[in-house]
């Protein structure tokens, strides 16, 4: 019973990590979109945000393993800047 209850803990756990670094990946996200004046109401902006975001998933897809899902904070922004400055140009 005991293992029972650890093992569901397990995927909740997870489960919550997971969103808090879709939440920290989100919040980068678009901050950087607003330190380069992209407004959310520019044509493009649904579409930069998702390939940003998707792309950030795709580069991180080792390291959600290895941290799991806990990565330094300065990781996934050094990310988001990267991909950032590719898709804008700045």
């Amino acid at each position: 019973l005991i293992a029972a209850a650890n093992t569901m803990k397990k995927p909740q756990s997870l489960a919550h990590k997971k969103t808090q670094f879709n939440d920290t990946l989100s919040k980068l996200i678009l901050t950087g979109l607003r330190l380069r004046d992209i407004p959310n109401t520019s044509p493009g902006f649904s579409s930069l945000y998702k390939m940003t975001f998707q792309a950030a998933e795709f580069a991180h897809r080792d390291d959600v393993k290895k941290y799991n899902y806990q990565m330094p904070f300065e990781l996934i922004q050094q990310t988001v800047e990267t991909l950032l400055k590719l898709f804008t140009k700045t």
